[in-house]
């Protein structure tokens, strides 16, 4: 079983994305990279944390993004 599906890792991408922006917003250009940086490693390390854990207890974790928020 691979770790993500094609629509999860595009949904990871654009709330990855998302969430930058929105940390970064006042000051875009100074910040984004580091704040991307930041959002990236805390979001996939958080999200790989659902699935193990979901794995060693025998259940199916997948992300799904939410449009209305």
């Amino acid at each position: 079983m691979r770790a993500f599906t094609k629509e999860e890792i595009r949904d990871i991408i654009i709330s990855i994305l998302t969430v930058t922006l929105i940390f970064s917003f006042p000051d875009l250009r100074d910040t984004f990279f580091t704040l991307f940086i930041v959002v990236v490693l805390s979001f996939f390390i958080h999200e790989m944390g659902h699935k193990l854990m979901a794995r060693r207890l025998g259940c199916m974790a997948t992300y799904k993004l939410w449009p209305v928020g």
